[in-house]
């Protein structure tokens, strides 16, 4: 019995959209990493993207107006890694079995965010950007050392 709601939950999760998948990381940031015991992800909030919204042509040119830029990773959490680490983390969400690159206007963003000392990371799927944000909170020596080694391409990629 336990195998099988295994597999409906997996199936479950392997259905979600990328916008599901982006609500399941901000529901855990709000509401459930304070009981793991983790603090920084509360800060965490979304970038609105253009190519969601209703009315897509009016609402994008009122928030582009605004200040909304193409290209902008989803997910911004405004906390510094320590003393000497990158001054924020952007996280780009894709659903599971997504995109695995960032095209066009995203990888030019990414990599001027992390020219700029930023940390830019492509996450596919809610568990893998769950355990960035965690990472990102412990200062985990391996995920700092892979977005250095990531440097250039300009953002980090996890599954």
């Amino acid at each position: 019995m336990g195998q099988r709601s295994d597999i409906k939950r997996l199936e479950a999760q392997l259905a979600r959209s990328e916008a599901e998948e982006q609500q399941v990381v901000v529901d855990w940031a709000w509401n459930l990493a304070k009981l793991e015991g983790f603090l920084s992800p509360q800060h965490l909030y979304a970038i609105p993207n253009g190519a969601h919204l209703k009315n897509g042509g009016y609402q994008a040119t009122l928030l582009k107006k605004e200040g909304l830029k193409a290209g902008m990773p989803d997910l911004h959490l405004p906390v510094r890694w320590g003393h000497d680490g990158p001054l924020s983390l952007y996280i780009e969400m894709k659903k599971r079995g997504g995109a695995w690159t960032l095209t066009g206007e995203q990888l030019a963003r990414a990599k001027e965010l992390t020219f700029l000392g930023h940390a830019v990371v492509l996450c596919q799927g809610s568990d893998a950007a769950i355990e960035i944000l965690k990472c990102w909170q412990r200062h985990d020596p391996l995920l700092k050392d892979d977005l250095i080694s990531n440097f250039q391409r300009g953002y980090a990629r996890y599954r």
